[in-house]
């Protein structure tokens, strides 16, 4: 008997820990430092923060929620914000309350301030559930949605780099790199200038990274969730990527290229994480 009892307390502990204090109390600062520029004429590291894959529902993903999460990325200083899509809830019922609107979810990111901008694309769940409302919240909270676009921005003196933003991955009938795919990395690619400043391509989905040229500096994707929960020894259960795991979170080197996957913000599907906690991303070029 008291075994039982043993195994009902710890799986209530881990259910616990799984909806409420992981995805709901933690959140963590991932950094990493890239060596981008090739002069000296940057004063300081140039620093980017990223936010990913909010997925706005109630309760979990409240509008005071995301304020909290707008504060602290704000307390890091950031000189340049990247928004990496989904803000739509991913959650469905009767795992979540209700969805919010994107009137309800843009006001707080409208608080993010960094002085060479913020910028955006959307993702997946945007594209099939309030695609012109969500592109229509952000543009009223002043943040630079990029959809198959790049954008020439200045970071002080006469240094500048290039941000370019990947429209979704999903086509139309909702398959990852399906036909009738809604990006366009050629396009996006060239407004461009080849003028040896780092390009950084946002897009929502990693997996359109090994297209990527080697010209791109730096490649920004969320959509995994760091693959949200993870088994001890066997890793993420379920990952929505053709190459599986392999770029279910973090940093990914190849040839002169680099893509980093965040672990997001929010829930898909069920409101839990474990051993995945919440980030916010922070990228120090240097």
């Amino acid at each position: 008997m008291i075994w039982i009892t043993v195994i009902i307390v710890a799986a209530l502990g881990l259910g616990l820990y799984a909806v409420i204090i992981e995805p709901q109390l933690r959140l963590r600062v991932t950094k990493y430092d890239l060596p981008l520029f090739k002069d000296k004429d940057l004063a300081r590291p140039l620093k980017i923060v990223v936010l990913s894959d909010i997925h706005a529902c109630k309760p979990w993903m409240s509008a005071a929620h995301i304020a909290r999460i707008v504060k602290r990325a704000n307390a890091l200083s950031p000189d340049i914000i990247m928004l990496l899509g989904d803000y739509e809830t991913g959650i469905h019922k009767p795992f979540c309350l209700g969805f919010l609107k994107p009137e309800e979810w843009a006001p707080p990111l409208g608080a993010l301030k960094a002085p060479h901008g913020i910028y955006a694309v959307l993702g997946n769940h945007d594209w099939s559930e309030d695609l012109e409302g969500s592109r229509r919240a952000l543009l009223k909270e002043h943040i630079t949605v990029l959809e198959n676009q790049s954008s020439r921005v200045s970071v002080g003196g006469n240094n500048h780099l290039w941000v370019a933003g990947l429209a979704d991955q999903y086509s139309d009938d909702g398959k990852l790199h399906g036909p009738g795919r809604r990006d366009d990395l050629r396009a996006t690619l060239e407004q461009v200038e080849q003028d040896g400043r780092p390009i950084i391509l946002l897009a929502h989905e990693p997996d359109i990274f090994p297209q990527v040229p080697d010209g791109v500096s730096l490649v920004l994707s969320g959509h995994t969730h760091g693959g949200q929960v993870l088994l001890p020894f066997i890793g993420a259960i379920k990952v929505p990527s053709l190459h599986g795991k392999r770029f279910v979170y973090g940093r990914h080197d190849e040839g002169s290229k680099t893509l980093i996957v965040s672990a997001g913000l929010g829930c898909s599907q069920l409101p839990i994480r474990f051993r995945c906690a919440p980030e916010i991303v922070e990228i120090n070029l240097t």
